[in-house]
């Protein structure tokens, strides 16, 4: 039996074509959609790392040496770490100062590029 005598490529044929067709008409839209929603993802990632490069940190942090409290420059500061129940920070002059926020509220406030958390007890 020869297939060009039969009604195969007639009516099959097409329908087989047609379904291809449509089924790789599907798979580019759907890749089309994820590229699209990945630019989205980059997007907003870029403008909320642009939203917290804008925001200021402190220049100074109020410690407290005995009774009183001193204006530190953030400059001088080396690392802040915890000893016990208390929150400290150490200059490069390796002095020791009271810090009377926790390291959670210490992080938020400074600056992403200078100081990073190194674990839940330091950040240098």
């Amino acid at each position: 039996m020869n297939i060009f005598d039969t009604l195969y490529l007639k009516y099959d044929f097409q329908v087989i074509v047609l379904m291809l067709v449509l089924l790789n008409a599907d798979y580019l839209a759907y890749y089309f959609y994820n590229r699209w929603k990945l630019a989205e993802l980059k997007a907003d990632r870029n403008k909320e790392e642009i939203q917290t490069e804008g925001k200021s940190s402190r220049e100074a942090f109020l410690v407290q040496r005995g009774a009183e409290s001193i204006p530190l420059p953030v400059e001088t500061i080396a690392y802040f770490y915890r000893d016990g129940d208390y929150n400290y920070l150490a200059t490069f002059e390796a002095e020791r100062y009271l810090v009377s926020q926790s390291l959670d509220e210490v992080e938020g406030q400074l600056d992403k590029v200078e100081f990073f958390r190194a674990n839940r007890k330091f950040i240098v």
